[in-house]
C-alpha cells in the first residue's frame, strides 16, 4: 500500500520536529511538510531530509486549509492513502507497519474504511488513552494526527472543512464520513506519542487536558457550537457536547493565564456563531 504523509508546521521545536519528520519521511512514500510558520534554520534542515516536499504558505492560514493543500498534492500522486500528522506527534517504532496492515486487513474484509487512527499515548498522563484488549476498535471519531485515510475515501467524503481554522476539524470530518456509510477505526497496536492539550487539570479525581492558549479558546467554543448544530452529527453526541460547553467555558476562564482575554475570546466566539448566516447544514 503506497502511503504519503502530511505534516503541518507552526513554530515547531527544532529538535523534536526534525526527529519526527525524519521518522515519518522514512516510512512513507512522500512527506508533504506544509508550513504556516517556521524558522528558516529549521526549514533548511528539513529540506535536506530525503522524501520531503516543503510547501511554504508564508503565513498562518490555519490547520484545515493547510491539510487541504497537502491533500490536494496527495490526490495528484499515485498514493493509495495518506497519514496526517501534527508537528509534535512521534510515531512508535512499529506504528507505520501496524496501521497500514490494519487498514489493508479492514479493506480486504470489505469494511467501508473512513479512516484508521493510532492509539494515542499522552506524555503528560504517561498512560495509553484506550484499552488495547483487541487489535482494532471501531469508534466515532479519531484525532487528526496519526490518521490514515484511504485516497478513495478522501475523494468521496471530501477535504477538511475550511470554515474551521483549528479545532474540531477531525470531529467534523469523521462524522461526515460516518454519515456517508464509512467507519472509523483505531489500530490498537499503532502507538502514537502525542500531547493532548497544554496542561492537565483535575476535578473529582479525574484529570483532563486543557488548552491554555487564549486564541484556541475562541476556536474551540465557536466550532463546538457550530458542530453541535450540524444535521449529520448524531443527536446523542450533539447533546453531550452541548452540555460540555457549560463546564468548559468556566474551566477555561478559571485556569487561564489571561482571564480577560479568555473572556473576550469566548464572548466573541458566541457572537460570531450567532452571526453565521448560512444555516443550510444546521438544525436547532
Amino acid at each position: 500500500m503506497i502511503i504519503d504523509s502530511i505534516v503541518i508546521l507552526y513554530n515547531p521545536d527544532e529538535q523534536s520536529v526534525l526527529k519526527n519528520i525524519e521518522i515519518i519521511s522514512a516510512n512513507t512514500n512522500c512527506c508533504y511538510v506544509v508550513v504556516n510558520s517556521c524558522a528558516v534554520k529549521i526549514l533548511d534542515q528539513i529540506s535536506r531530509i530525503k522524501g520531503v516536499v516543503i510547501i511554504n504558505n508564508n503565513m498562518n492560514i490555519g490547520l484545515s486549509k493547510s491539510l487541504n493543500i497537502g491533500l490536494r498534492e496527495v490526490i495528484k500522486s499515485n498514493s493509495e492513502g495518506v497519514i496526517l500528522f501534527d508537528q509534535d506527534s512521534l510515531p512508535s517504532e512499529l506504528f507505520f507497519d501496524n496501521i497500514i496492515a490494519c487498514c489493508q486487513n479492514l479493506l480486504k474484509s470489505n469494511e467501508s474504511v473512513g479512516a484508521v487512527g493510532g492509539l494515542i499515548h499522552d506524555d503528560k498522563k504517561n498512560i495509553v488513552t484506550e484499552d488495547i484488549a483487541s487489535p482494532t476498535t471501531e469508534v466515532d471519531v479519531i484525532i487528526t494526527s496519526g490518521c490514515l485515510i484511504p485516497l478513495t475515501t478522501i475523494k468521496k467524503v471530501g477535504l477538511m472543512d475550511e470554515t474551521f481554522f483549528i479545532d474540531y476539524i477531525d470531529y467534523e470530518w469523521c462524522f461526515r464520513a460516518k454519515s456517508m456509510g464509512y467507519k472509523i477505526f483505531v489500530s490498537n497496536n499503532s502507538i502514537l506519542y502525542h500531547n493532548l492539550g497544554d496542561n492537565l487539570v483535575g476535578f473529582l479525581n479525574v484529570k483532563k487536558p486543557i488548552h491554555d492558549n487564549v486564541i484556541r479558546h475562541y476556536h474551540i467554543i465557536r466550532n463546538q457550537l457550530v458542530i453541535v448544530c450540524r444535521k449529520y452529527i448524531p443527536l446523542r453526541w450533539r447533546i453531550g457536547h452541548f452540555f460540555k460547553i457549560f463546564y468548559r467555558i468556566p474551566g477555561y476562564i478559571y485556569y487561564s493565564s489571561n482571564r480577560k482575554e479568555t473572556v473576550k475570546n469566548i464572548s466573541k466566539a458566541i457572537v460570531d456563531f450567532v452571526k453565521i448566516k448560512d444555516k443550510e447544514n444546521y438544525t436547532f
